[in-house]
């Protein structure tokens, strides 16, 4: 009777056949010791063993503080087979629906610039905190796939190779709790589905665990840059939960649920003074009703890379002063004039709060059953341009 090879024996056989590299990347975290890096270091010994007889490249780890570097990682065009991901490995923290790439950071004005190379200018108009509609240049969220395009998304397909994986080190990374079994049930399961591949994701909680006086503890000592000191990847989990949570790819390329960024344009907005917001008159959706100690807040939006001046007039062509100026940190920067009467625009990736609040400043205006609109006047490649915003009728007393 013929014996059978070994486990062991044909696992050399299979590793021996595989191609393509291995990238472990790790994120950043400023206000605290870092474990990402010495768990990707000791990682890459593992892997390094493990693949020593195939032609599997592991690569050195590398430090990924921004989102829009991962995802040009990602979609790089290769054209050798050797050169496809066998393997993604990300050290971060994170939650159901996003990575912390650079947790407690900045992001920087290359950053941001970064982020348009890879979905336009528009980009900067949807900088904000919902996950699956906004960007953040230092955290990777289930947004940035959901607005790639259909050629970006062959591109990422062709980035992996044949039965690769993906694997996310982070808390929650890979956590589907109630009302979380769709397509994008978090962000594990998203990068798989993108990019048509087995992905891994940590359940709730991620430790990791050093071997400190001869027993493994999460105290971790202080990170050298290749981590001499015994190290396990081993993730933190409730008692009967897995140490990871594993997603197969689904859909198609075609079944794919796909967004387009879309032009944001300016608004007006009126808030009482708990913040809520005024309705229209049921008879008429464009008369506003406003009493004293009502703040009526105009909301604009940076749409253009370039400096933006922007005034807001009355119907009869009057204009009128802006009372103060809110701005959002830290993507502003914004500046009213000294008659109060221009807000401009230097630099601006959010959206940004212009305000009338006092009544005395109200009345000087006469605003009362008046219809208010604004410009904004900037230099585009063809020239200089105004942009004149949709006309409200308000109701002063």
């Amino acid at each position: 009777m013929t014996k059978l090879p070994t486990s062991s024996k044909i696992k050399r056989v299979v590793v021996t056949t595989l191609t393509g590299r291995i990238h472990i990347l790790f994120g950043a975290d400023p206000l605290h010791k870092n474990p990402f890096e010495a768990a990707a270091w000791y990682l890459h010994k593992r892997l390094k063993r493990a693949y020593k007889n195939s032609k599997v490249q592991v690569e050195d780890p590398k430090n990924i503080s921004s989102s829009p570097k991962l995802m040009a990682l990602l979609l790089d065009t290769v054209t050798k087979d050797e050169d496809k991901i066998r393997q993604l490995h990300v050290f971060s923290h994170a939650w159901s629906t996003g990575l912390s790439l650079n947790y407690g950071g900045t992001p920087t004005n290359q950053d941001l610039k970064d982020l348009e190379k890879l979905y336009g200018p528009l980009v900067k108009q949807h900088i904000g905190s919902d996950d699956y509609d906004k960007f953040n240049a230092i955290q990777l969220r289930i947004s940035n796939f959901q607005y790639l395009s259909e050629d970006q998304i062959k591109k990422l397909r062709a980035r992996f190779a044949d039965k690769a994986i993906v694997r996310l080190w982070g808390c929650n990374s890979g956590y589907t709790g109630a009302g979380t079994t769709g397509p994008y049930a978090n962000i594990s399961k998203t990068i798989g589905l993108y990019a048509n591949v087995m992905a891994y994701g940590a359940p709730k909680g991620t430790n990791f665990y050093a071997f400190i006086n001869k027993k493994w503890t999460t105290e971790h000592p202080p990170v050298a840059n290749k981590a001499p000191w015994p190290f396990e990847l081993r993730p933190y989990r409730y008692q009967g939960s897995k140490q990871s949570n594993a997603f197969k790819p689904t859909l198609t390329l075609a079944q794919l649920i796909k967004k387009k960024l879309k032009a944001k344009t300016p608004y007006l907005q009126y808030l009482d003074e708990n913040l809520n917001k005024i309705k229209p008159q049921p008879t008429n959706k464009e008369l506003y009703i406003i009493k004293s100690g009502t703040l009526f807040m105009v909301v604009l939006a940076d749409f253009e890379d370039t400096e933006q001046a922007v005034t807001l007039y009355k119907n009869n062509g009057a204009q009128i002063q802006f009372d103060a100026l809110m701005t959002i940190s830290p993507h502003s920067e914004w500046k009213i004039s000294s008659d109060k009467k221009t807000v401009t625009l230097k630099q601006g990736r959010s959206e940004f709060t212009g305000v009338l609040h006092q009544l005395s400043t109200l009345s000087a205006n006469g605003l009362a059953n008046e219809e208010l609109f604004f410009k904004i006047a900037y230099t585009s490649t063809a020239g200089t341009k105004t942009f004149e915003g949709k006309k409200y009728r308000l109701a002063i007393f």
